[in-house]
């Protein structure tokens, strides 16, 4: 029920996670499904206890991104920055992607621009990989050089990423004709 309801519903989708967790506290894929939902549904708290606990029982690194865009959520950017400062090294690139993401979102929120643009590692931005990770992360990198006044690269990088999003699954291609109609 809670994948049933979680892009259509995000408040209802915590409350069958809530339910689930009620029933089968120790259950790693219980306090996955719930973390999830509570972070879909921006209840902060719950997304991050329940996401921390995750990591802590499977081991599982992956959702160190999660858990800082929670901090962040909370107002704590600043311990959204120490939480992505050092990364594990065998974490794939969807994951240092979207940590990438959080961390300048994090620097962002900060006041500090030149860092929320160093966030974003050049060798992502130039992958190869048609994925909807590698798309988020040029948008973000877009978004992140036109708060910054660099329009020109912005719209580069916006339409990099519509070329990586055949579907629009990130939205760039609405960003697109919304900050450039002639070049959408």
């Amino acid at each position: 029920m809670v994948g049933r309801y979680l892009d259509s519903d995000p408040e209802l989708a915590v409350q069958h996670g809530k339910r689930a967790y009620d029933l089968a506290p120790r259950v790693p894929a219980i306090r996955e499904i719930y973390a999830l939902a509570a972070y879909r549904a921006g209840d902060w708290r719950a997304a991050i206890r329940e996401a921390r606990t995750v990591r802590r029982m499977r081991g599982d690194d992956s959702w160190l991104p999660i858990i800082a865009d929670c901090e962040r959520g909370l107002g704590r950017p600043e311990r959204a920055v120490a939480q992505l400062s050092d990364l594990p090294g065998e974490l794939d690139d969807a994951v240092l992607a979207e940590a990438g993401i959080v961390l300048s979102g994090a620097q962002h929120d900060l006041g500090d621009e030149q860092a929320a643009l160093a966030a974003f590692d050049d060798g992502l931005l130039r992958t190869g990989q048609n994925q909807v990770w590698a798309a988020r992360y040029r948008y973000a990198y877009s978004e992140q050089l036109r708060r910054m006044g660099e329009v020109n690269e912005a719209n580069k990088w916006l339409q990099l990423a519509i070329a990586t999003d055949p579907d629009n699954e990130t939205g760039a291609l609405d960003r697109l004709e919304e900050v450039a109609p002639g070049l959408a």
